[in-house]
């Protein structure tokens, strides 16, 4: 997914690392390759860990408890799917882009964490993010992303290694303040889209989960939003 905003009115170093077949794309204001390597790798390598042990975690559709002295992210994935009702791995990348973001802080006054459709946003910082590419209402739409502090997106546009399951909907668009929470909403969008016209179901549905600011659904003929959310038409990328 494209980072749409003009980067270059306060630069910061873009880089990216790679682990389980994820892409994370990562813009600091220092460079920080190997302490996000090392921090994605041991969020990873707990996950994986976790599933070895509990494998019904990476399976199950709906929530499932977890102990407390479970790993932080999974501490995480498990009460984001139990807010919205869906399964935990759902909420795997925003966990994950969060979790990273929240090692780098220490060391950035701002940072962008993204992956797939999931970014984490540290920071004075606004930015545009494409929700729904075109070809439907409209000429596309992005989400005009405000962080004060910090900011997790959803967005089910842009995805290579997952495709999550947004019903009938052509687009969605999660605000949150956590990148699980974020996930977990989308997802549960995505469930309440049974038919094409199940915008306000959808929207319902991302109200009810503590944490979310605002969402957006994209279908052929409507665009449903609700909350602290605003849609602009994308940009091209620079």
């Amino acid at each position: 997914m494209g980072l749409l905003d003009n980067l270059r009115a306060r630069q910061l170093i873009s880089f990216h690392v790679e682990v389980g077949g994820l892409r994370f794309r990562i813009h600091a204001t220092e460079e920080l390759r190997d302490q996000a390597r090392a921090s994605a790798m041991r969020h990873w390598e707990q996950l994986e860990s976790y599933i070895v042990r509990n494998s019904a975690f990476k399976t199950t559709f709906v929530p499932l408890p977890v102990k407390s002295d479970a790993p932080a992210l999974i501490g995480e994935m498990a009460r984001a799917s139990n807010e919205a009702g869906v399964g935990p791995m759902v909420c795997m990348t925003g966990a994950l882009v969060e979790a990273i973001a929240t090692d780098l802080a220490a060391d950035s006054r701002e940072l962008i964490v993204s992956c797939e459709g999931d970014v984490f946003v540290v920071g004075e910082r606004t930015g545009s993010y494409l929700v729904e590419p075109g070809g439907g209402v409209g000429g596309g739409v992005a989400v005009r992303l405000h962080s004060h502090g910090s900011a997790a997106l959803f967005s089910s546009a842009g995805r290579h290694q997952l495709d999550p399951y947004i019903g009938k909907a052509k687009a969605v668009g999660v605000v949150a303040d956590h990148g699980a929470t974020a996930s977990a909403a989308g997802s549960a969008m995505g469930y309440a889209m049974h038919r094409a016209h199940d915008v306000e179901r959808a929207l319902e549905a991302a109200r009810r989960i503590k944490g979310v600011r605002g969402a957006v659904v994209v279908t052929d003929e409507r665009i449903g939003m609700w909350g602290d959310i605003e849609i602009t038409s994308p940009a091209p990328a620079s």
